[in-house]
């Protein structure tokens, strides 16, 4: 017997829905007087969005049960090491310029 919850819908609108969740729970950018474009939250916020990209392909992977290509593999966990990268990056610079080893 099949129910709304094994539709493939449900499951498609599940993951996404979670996955931008995960995207704005993390990263809600607040409001500026200023216009100025930060580059340390532009980089961690890029880095979430590669990452959150590259976990929802993932799960999508997980949840239906597919084998993606080779090439895939290789772009989604590129994807995922380039967003940690950025986001460790991020976080190292904004430390460094909150302690003052650094210069804007």
């Amino acid at each position: 017997m099949r129910t709304l919850f094994d539709s493939v819908g449900f499951i498609l609108s599940m993951v996404l829905i979670g996955a931008i969740g995960f995207y704005l729970g993390i990263d809600i950018p607040r409001l500026r007087m200023q216009p100025r474009v930060d580059p340390v939250e532009l980089t961690s916020a890029a880095g979430t969005f590669l990452a959150a990209v590259a976990a929802l392909i993932s799960v999508h992977a997980f949840v239906f049960d597919e084998i993606p290509p080779r090439a895939w593999d290789f772009t989604v966990v590129s994807w995922r090491m380039l967003g940690v990268i950025m986001q460790i990056g991020a976080g190292l610079i904004g430390r460094l310029l909150i302690a003052g080893k650094i210069a804007r």
